[in-house]
């Protein structure tokens, strides 16, 4: 009975983390702190990344019950997986944008090319064309953030599966264990999945509530599935610990490389980030290193 309760909190709680956002963005006094929760998220997906994909995913790829390839002979296999996914999701962002330039007219694409904004004169002839090409470029990089939320999502959402399934077979102390910290663990990681998906500006709203609600569902799944075939699971089976290794290295690499280079990099070398008071900017940097070090802490347990 507890294990099915808990499908319905962690569904719950998941749910939750990602609404906050979307409020917050629909209410004004929410509106002030809607940066502070990006940055936040942004430091919860990084220390998920690290701590609950990466460091996981060595252990599982080391465990002695596996081939003598992978604890002896190649004991890295994990950092060589989430290196695999970090060049994957460049390799899909970069072909994504390059197939995308392809396709704009002729006159927009030198404006698009210059993802560096320069301040210029501009002769009142030569401003329409100037809009459109900004314009222009404007959409190619809000495309660019779309791609890279879809690729997030499916970092997360495998994560997920995973950590679900693992509360599905988990028993005694361990499940109350796991329920607690992984009830802190969705809320936080359902607000930073939230502030991105808001961040890419999808057309209409139910495409955000899909992506949202998308990943509100997915661990609660794994935790059906994990009570499904607790009977019949072994933890130390072959074949579940390459799997489960391999995905959750590939997901830490997926969520590294979007975590710093579509999120931090850019917002920290903005025109609004760098314009805003010193004060400003340092508690721009303690939210980003909040979030990394309570989702980091939560690794003590889960």
């Amino acid at each position: 009975n507890l294990h099915v309760a808990a499908v319905f909190i962690i569904m719950g709680v998941s749910f939750l983390g990602t609404i906050i956002p979307i409020f917050g963005q629909r209410f004004s006094f929410l509106r002030v702190g809607t940066l502070c929760i990006k940055l936040f998220g942004s430091g919860v997906i990084l220390a998920t990344a690290f701590v609950h994909m990466i460091a996981p995913a060595v252990q599982t790829l080391t465990n002695p019950c596996l081939p003598d390839i992978f604890a002896n002979v190649y004991p890295s296999f994990a950092g060589a997986f989430a290196l695999l996914g970090l060049l994957s999701t460049h390799f899909l962002q970069f072909m994504s944008a390059r197939e995308m330039h392809k396709r704009l007219p002729k006159s927009g694409r030198s404006s698009a090319a210059n993802t560096v904004p320069v301040a210029v004169q501009i002769d009142a002839p030569n401003c329409e064309a100037h809009m459109e090409d900004e314009h222009i470029h404007g959409l190619m990089l809000m495309k660019e953030k779309r791609i890279a939320t879809y690729i997030l999502e499916m970092g997360v959402a495998s994560h997920s599966i995973i950590i679900g399934v693992a509360i599905g077979v988990s028993r005694g102390t361990e499940f109350r264990s796991l329920l607690t910290a992984l009830t802190f663990h969705q809320f936080f990681e359902g607000m930073a999945l939230s502030t991105v998906v808001i961040d890419s500006k999808f057309k209409g709203r139910l495409q955000t509530y899909l992506l949202v609600g998308f990943y509100a569902l997915t661990t609660p799944l794994g935790a059906a599935i994990g009570i499904g075939i607790s009977a019949y699971f072994n933890g130390n089976g072959v074949g579940f610990l390459i799997a489960t290794g391999v995905l959750d290295a590939i997901s830490g690499g997926i969520l590294i490389y979007d975590a710093l280079v579509n999120i931090v990099a850019i917002h920290f070398s903005s025109e609004q980030f760098r314009g805003s008071k010193t004060g400003h900017q340092f508690i721009q940097v303690l939210c980003l290193w909040l979030g990394a070090a309570l989702m980091s802490l939560i690794g003590l347990w889960a």
